[in-house]
């Protein structure tokens, strides 16, 4: 159905649409399968038709990162440590080859979750403690990464009255707050949440991309980037990796740099080269 914005949210009811929310919340996700999510997920973000039935608005967003933007990923040094006493190999600095379920993937699915901006954020993201010893992984963009934006908002903004304006805000706040809700290891299911509502703004059976950009559970204020098997493979180079510590609430990247070149890795080599790249 070809209607704008406006015209979708004034077929939304904000008291239904309130009540549908409150079913979600008090749904119980454990035993519920995604599907059955994505299902409750379109009856909250959409609206009901006679004649096209359930139906909503919301491009796909594509966003592309350029040839030469670094990207950042922290690894804990607890969960790192044995690498440093035996030869590394490529695969030891890309994804997690068990692909447990995260934020922006389901279990047996390999992706590689990024940083932009700043090796700082990594290290948010990683969930780096006081005193903590980590490796910070550089990668390089080699060929332009095309995105899905996972996050909403601003999708409905507009040139919007009032009360359509009050429906856009609560269904932006409703699926930010999903897509950003701290989730404990032990409460892993919650990422079925986030995985469905993926599936809605990032489509990869619908959308020729390479992942998908989802706001910082974390700091809020920035976005990471989820990117794809085997697309990341070719999209990216390693530049090399250091290890460093945070000590009062300050990450310090000064325990040695390590360059990646030829594909091979050598923990005792210092790099100034890479320093500069990180801008130490």
């Amino acid at each position: 159905m070809d209607i704008s914005i406006g015209e979708f949210l004034d077929k939304v009811e904000i008291e239904i649409m309130n009540k549908k929310i409150q079913e979600f919340n008090s749904m119980d996700f454990r035993d519920i399968s995604s599907r059955k999510i994505q299902e409750k997920l379109f009856e909250i973000i959409c609206v009901e038709d006679t004649n096209s039935g359930l139906f909503s608005v919301f491009p796909y967003y594509f966003i592309e990162v350029p040839k030469g933007e670094r990207l950042f990923r922290v690894r804990k040094f607890d969960a790192f440590k044995e690498l440093y006493n035996k030869n590394l190999t490529p695969n030891d600095l890309w994804n997690n080859p068990k692909s447990p379920i995260g934020r922006m993937n389901l279990e047996g699915e390999p992706v590689l979750y990024l940083c932009m901006n700043s090796p700082e954020t990594a290290c948010h993201e990683a969930k780096v403690e006081n005193n903590e010893t980590f490796t910070l992984i550089v990668f390089t963009v080699i060929e332009d990464i095309s995105l899905t934006a996972v996050y909403a908002q601003n999708r409905y903004d507009g040139n919007l009255n009032d009360l359509q304006q009050e429906k856009a805000d609560i269904l932006n706040n409703f699926l930010y707050e999903k897509l950003c809700m701290d989730i404990a290891a032990d409460n892993s299911y919650f990422y079925k949440i986030t995985n469905s509502i993926k599936y809605i703004f990032a489509n990869y059976e619908k959308t020729e991309c390479d992942g998908c950009l989802y706001p910082s559970a974390i700091t809020r204020s920035s976005v990471n980037l989820c990117l794809k098997y085997p697309n990341f493979k070719s999209k990216l180079k390693i530049d090399g990796f250091i290890r460093g510590e945070k000590t009062d609430k300050a990450f310090h990247f000064s325990l040695g740099a390590t360059p990646y070149e030829n594909n091979e890795i050598s923990v005792s080599v210092v790099s100034e080269d890479f320093m500069k790249i990180l801008g130490l």
